[in-house]
């Protein structure tokens, strides 16, 4: 967490309600506003209230004393993984601790939490006006302030530590020299020794008193102090390696040292190699360290930082201001010599219990003075370790920890996984597996999860899975290859207490629920689907050790054994849960919900059934279907909640009164939405953003456009920006009541999108849709109904110039548009009207239009003859044509289905949806049937213009058993128009 003050440019004004807005409306490029809320103000604590609230502030800014700047904008910055950590009270929370720590707790100001890209932030708006004293309040040293507070918050919230402005900064002022150092020795440099004993540097220098005080205090860390060039150098007793005295620190530089002290004097020291040291050249090897992991090591290599040249002859001089030198300083006798405290000898950058044998080797090997062949191979510690990690699986773990270690101490990127192993360890690797002892791995289902994998492992070039496995406190001990045969092989200390740790959102402390398994796979499974951490014991004797491992080092968990086999007979004393062959995430995410406190997905389990206006009075009386909503034992129906990912994060509870309940509520991530989408089209057309699950229902029936329902009104920027970044070319609708649409006039606007300022609330039953589908057609650019919707109905008196309109009963059917084309509605397999078909005033077809994708648009169909619905159970007859279907829809009062698009995709929409129906089939004799279409087929003569051709279709009714038009109870009524 870093909490930061932000300056006002002296160019821009002093403008509370502007920074306020800009707060609400998160203006900048790809934010988009999360949270929103008041403090301290009588007008309100909500978005809404948000001008009644600036207008109080104004007004209490305006009563106090002429002053240059009232306002205080502090920006808070969390890290992305962070983020799910911090809910709506936290956030409140942690403004109120901010504002408590820079005096402003009684202060009214405004909050803001923005979402990008990038990261999240918290923005906070404080008036410095007091309410009530009307006093202007300039918080004193507030950046230690802020650093307090942060720390504090990331500690209670469990937030990832961030390093503040007064902490020490040693790897962030590395010189490239030293890194460079660090990189091809894997041994401590010279300035990190210094910049690690800073504080303690920097303290005891406060109390010097001249020159000779402050060689003094460097050497007693093992440092001296030498002119170079126009400034100061630090060196280590050999003076091999160097860094910029000012480095340290801008005290130390040479300006400030001589301005103190007066012009530069060199050490007296009765030995001048400092604190006793020999040169290098003459010292032996030091003695090894026992096993704490701290071992003292031998002079820097050739591979350290340049000598530095002789330093120039020293001459004293007094400077005006500064205190009086010595006039015989260059003949003073020399000072007794301190006794170092802290040592310089470059050690491993990596320290770690049972290193001291390794480094013995090392030190033996550097310290012959006539070098073998692997001493002269082996001339730093990292060649060593290489040479050795062959041989020594020890020595090969250590090798792949200091590379980890290396990535932290020098803040190199970690790539994504499933990240390959450095090419500079494969070769010792595929030495491993030629020379290891594969074993066959448990036997698991989950083998096709390897490709899923957590971030810490990684592959080799033969395409095994490299699995760490370490201490609870995070040491390596050793690595597991799994390859894809099911076969494993163990490199260093796999077993006991060692585990593999799923964690990337730390969630691993005090009180934790934490999976336990022994199959990778199937962790890797249970984390993607519970987002619980999930930890991997070597084998099943070892779950004992693990999870009393995890407990010491973090303390009251709570483990979930997750079994792949019912024969788990280990003494754990935690719930168990055995997981089934087959495991999609969501069964496992229901099968570890009670144990994992998962609410939302616990209360989904829990309903009954898909909800329907069947089962739920509620969606009776607002006449809408169920969209992906089921039914709970009490009637109730159960609105899932997802994340814009499409994960159930809350479920929304309608009882039968309408009234609403969510079950996380507060606590859940932000924003959730109901999608209802049942043709999966979303991104392929508009959209349309809205609030109320009926509202929502009913405008998917009317328009068949995809309908996102914010759980929050507040958040629909958010999902707008989010659909935005998805799908850049999709039009997107924002339906809203005009109380609100207001508001989000510009903002909607910024994005891109249309409002429709309508209140949808009573207007959500089936005889409101054809108004709904007007209402949103010019926003949806819906060219269909707006097409028929400007034409007019044809009328009996069209027949004489549309003559094959008298067939029937397809007049009620049809419009007229103002070209004078015949429109016939065609309908999708849901029998909505989604395409038009544009005949002439001949009957033949001119041009056909749809909403549809192509694979949709194949099955769209013209009814002729009345409706497909009701319970109408008689033969449905398939057209290839509309002359075909006219012919019939003449001789008989069945109803004729033109298939429109594709004659055997249209068959089996219909099949699909009257499974029990009888299906005919008429296509023209020259048009064969297509092989996949399996239904009856209505022979009907070639079309011929003779008188005979209308006699042989009603034969070839009859003989299909289809009621002829002309017959009514068996009597004649007449014969159909020609």
């Amino acid at each position: 967490m870093i909490a930061k003050k932000i300056a006002r440019r002296p160019e821009v004004a002093d403008d509370f309600t502007h920074l306020a807005e800009y707060i609400a409306a998160a203006r900048e490029e790809g934010e988009k506003l999360d949270r929103f809320w008041i403090a301290n103000c009588d007008a309100g604590t909500e978005l809404a209230d948000l001008d009644a609230a600036l207008a109080e502030i104004e007004a209490v800014r305006h009563l106090s004393a002429p002053a240059g700047d009232k306002t205080y904008h502090l920006v808070v910055s969390v890290r992305p993984d962070d983020r799910e950590r911090l809910d709506g009270t936290a956030l409140k929370d942690i403004a109120a601790t901010f504002a408590d720590a820079l005096g402003f707790a009684e202060h009214q100001y405004v909050a803001g939490s923005h979402i990008n890209t990038d990261n999240f932030h918290l923005h906070i708006a404080f008036n410095r006006v007091h309410p009530q004293t009307l006093k202007l309040h300039a918080p004193f040293k507030d950046f230690k302030a802020l650093e307090k507070a942060s720390r504090a918050l990331e500690k209670k919230y469990g937030l990832a530590i961030d390093r503040g402005m007064s902490d020490p900064k040693p790897e962030a002022t590395l010189s490239p020299g030293a890194r460079d150092f660090e990189a091809n020795t894997w041994q401590q440099s010279f300035q990190r020794h210094v910049l690690e004993h800073r504080d303690e540097i920097l303290d005891e220098l406060k109390t010097a008193t001249d020159w000779q005080d402050v060689h003094s205090v460097l050497a007693r860390y093992n440092i001296r102090l030498k002119p170079h060039g126009a400034g100061l150098v630090l060196t280590d007793p050999t003076g091999r390696q160097t860094m910029k005295a000012s480095a340290l620190h801008r005290s130390c530089g040479k300006t400030a040292l001589e301005r103190r002290f007066g012009r530069f004097q060199a050490a007296r020291f009765a030995d001048q190699s400092t604190g006793g040291d020999r040169p290098a050249n003459d010292e032996p090897p030091p003695a090894a360290p026992a096993n704490d992991g701290a071992p003292d090591a031998p002079p820097a290599p050739d591979t350290a930082q340049p000598t530095l040249p002789p330093a120039p002859p020293v001459s004293i001089t007094h400077v005006a201001g500064a205190p009086e030198p010595p006039r015989d300083g260059l003949n003073l006798p020399p000072l007794p010599t301190p006794r170092p405290v802290a040592r310089y000898t470059p050690r491993p950058l990596l320290r770690r219990p049972g290193i001291a044998p390794l480094w013995r080797a090392y030190l033996a090997q550097r310290g012959r003075k006539r070098p073998t062949l692997v001493g002269k191979v082996a001339r730093n510690w990292k060649a060593f370790l290489m040479m050795e990690a062959y041989d020594d699986p020890f020595a090969f773990v250590v090798l792949m920890a200091h590379q980890e270690a290396l990535a932290v101490l020098l803040g190199e990127a970690e790539p994504a996984p499933p990240k390959p192993v450095s090419p500079e360890i494969s070769s010792i690797l595929a030495r491993w597996r030629a020379a290891g002892r594969w074993q066959d791995a448990p036997a698991s289902p989950w083998l096709k999860e390897r490709t899923r994998v957590s971030a810490d492992t990684r592959i080799d070039e033969a395409g095994n899975l490299v699995i760490p496995f370490r201490e609870a406190s995070g040491l390596l001990q050793g690595l597991r290859l799994l390859d894809g045969a099911g076969q494993q092989l163990d490199i260093g200390a796999v077993g006991g207490a060692t585990m593999h740790v799923i964690d990337p959102r730390r969630q691993i402390g005090p009180g934790a629920a934490i999976v336990v398994t022994t199959d990778y796979e199937a962790a890797v499974a249970i984390r993607r689907a519970t987002r619980a951490p999930v930890v991997v014991a070597p084998s099943e004797a070892d779950l004992p050790a693990v999870i009393a491992a995890l407990d010491r080092q973090h303390g009251g968990i709570r483990p979930i054994l997750a079994a792949t086999s019912p024969k788990v007979t280990v003494p754990v004393s935690c719930p168990r849960i055995l997981l089934p062959e087959k495991r999609p995430g969501h069964v496992l995410r229901s099968l570890f919900a009670a144990e994992l406190g998962d609410l939302a997905i616990a209360a989904w389990d829990a309903t009954t059934d898909w909800a329907t206006p069947k089962t739920s009075l509620w969606l009776k009386d607002r006449g809408v279907p169920g969209f992906g909503v089921r039914s709970t034992t009490d009637g109730s129906i159960a609105v899932p909640l997802r994340t814009l990912a499409g994960r159930i994060e809350d479920v929304l509870l309608i009882d039968q009164a309408g009234a609403g309940r969510r079950i996380v509520g507060a606590d859940a991530p932000k924003p959730l939405v109901h999608v209802i989408d049942p043709r999966n089209r979303l991104g392929s057309g508009p959209v349309v953003i809205t609030t109320g699950y009926a509202e929502a229902a009913a405008l998917h029936r009317a328009t068949a456009a995809p309908v996102v329902t914010a759980a929050d009104a507040a958040d629909w920027p958010a999902i707008a920006k989010a659909l935005k970044d998805k799908h850049p070319e999709a039009r997107i609708v924002l339906a809203l009541p005009p109380a609100h649409a207001a508001a989000a006039a510009e903002p909607a606007a910024e994005l891109g999108l249309t409002v429709v300022a309508e209140d949808l609330a009573n207007r959500t039953r089936p005889e409101h849709a054809k108004d709904l589908r007007r209402l949103f057609a010019s926003s949806l650019d819906d060219q269909v109904f707006l097409r028929w919707d400007a034409a007019r109905p044809a009328t009996r008196d069209d027949i004489a110039t549309y003559p094959w309109l008298a067939a029937g009963r397809i007049i009620a059917a049809a419009r007229i548009d103002d070209a004078g084309d015949i429109l016939l509605p065609l309908r999708d397999a849901d029998l909505r009207h989604a395409g038009l078909l544009v005949v002439d005033a001949e009957g033949r077809e001119r041009w056909r239009l749809d909403d549809l994708p192509a694979d949709a648009a194949k099955s769209l169909i013209h009814v002729l003859g009345g409706w497909l619905g009701g319970k109408d159970g008689g033969p449905l007859v398939v057209a290839d044509s509309l002359p075909t279907a006219l012919a019939l829809h003449r001789e008989t009062k069945a109803p004729v289905v033109q298939a429109a698009g594709d004659l055997s995709a249209t068959v089996d929409a219909l099949r699909k949806r009257f499974p029990e129906r009888r299906v005919l089939v008429a296509a023209a004799a020259s048009a064969p049937l297509p092989a996949a279409v399996k239904a009856v087929t209505l022979a009907l003569p070639a079309r011929a213009d003779n008188s005979d051709h209308r006699r042989q279709v009603q034969v070839a009714v009859t003989a299909a058993g289809l009621e002829p038009r002309g017959l009514q109870n068996g009597r004649a009524k007449g014969a159909g128009l020609d």
